[in-house]
């Protein structure tokens, strides 16, 4: 199998792989991981990305760009390889800094850098759409003091978000970027913004970190 390198850094110390998890299925979606080896231990991370095993390219570890696709598919797909090549170099300067620092790569430190890109790429969506992928990913979170998400403060904030999205229906123009949280929106609207990110538990309020 050939390797596909971003630059002369892959071919000579961290090289980085994208698998399928499954290819009989070829028109299922499927997540894709990625593979390297760092002193000598295999480390598998899955990306979060997915795609289907007809559309990749097990030479190149990344999606088609030509052949029969119409022009939908060819975006969908182009972003895919995008977000494939963010990644890679967001690992690339994390493996810098840490030599710096005589230390490698690890397991954890590769999921934080795929949870770091998957949040950029989530603050590019509609807004309702990034806010529901960061709760979903609260539970699974740990805070400065080590401690994980709550699952009743969890299912807080997708309350809160339901209400949002049940006024985001009713507005005669829907929410589209950040932008759209002004100050008219957030005094103005039926459910303000602290009715909407914030629920009062006791003497508890709770906010989305």
């Amino acid at each position: 199998m050939k390797q596909f390198s971003l630059n002369k850094k892959e071919e000579k110390d961290l090289k980085l792989r994208f698998n399928l998890k499954q290819v009989r299925e070829e028109n299922k979606l499927t997540q894709i991981m990625l593979v390297t080896t760092i002193n000598k231990r295999r480390i598998r991370v899955y990306t979060k990305l997915r795609v289907e095993p007809k559309y990749w390219n097990h030479d190149t570890y990344r999606c088609y760009q030509s052949g029969r696709l119409n022009l939908r598919e060819k975006l969908r797909l182009k972003h895919v390889n995008e977000q494939i090549d963010n990644l890679v170099m967001s690992l690339y300067e994390m493996d810098d800094l840490l030599a710096t620092r005589g230390k490698y790569l690890s397991a954890s430190i590769i999921q934080q850098v795929v949870r770091e890109n998957q949040q950029k790429e989530q603050l590019l969506q509609n807004p309702i759409v990034c806010l529901k992928g960061l709760v979903e990913d609260y539970e699974k979170s740990i805070n400065r003091k080590g401690r994980r998400g709550i699952g009743s403060t969890k299912t807080t904030y997708f309350t809160a978000l339901g209400r949002l999205e049940d006024y985001n229906k009713q507005r005669k123009a829907p929410i589209e970027s950040f932008e759209d949280f002004n100050k008219r929106f957030l005094w103005t609207s039926p459910i303000t913004f602290m009715g909407t990110l914030m629920e009062k538990q006791g003497n508890t309020t709770h906010r989305i970190q």
